[in-house]
């Protein structure tokens, strides 16, 4: 990850925006407010995105 934020690239994690313990659902709502893309190897969360 430090190879893409030298590169510029904005990367937040869910511990740095105090999401740490934060459900699914919670995590996608940050996301959407902050207009934020997630990155994850969660299998749960396509089906979370796709139910709306």
């Amino acid at each position: 990850m430090e190879e893409l934020q030298e590169k510029g690239v904005d990367i937040v994690f869910a511990v740095d925006v105090s999401l740490r313990t934060a459900d699914d659902p919670e995590i996608l709502n940050w996301a959407l407010r902050e207009g934020r893309v997630v990155v994850t190897f969660d299998s749960d969360f396509p089906a979370l995105h796709r139910s709306g």
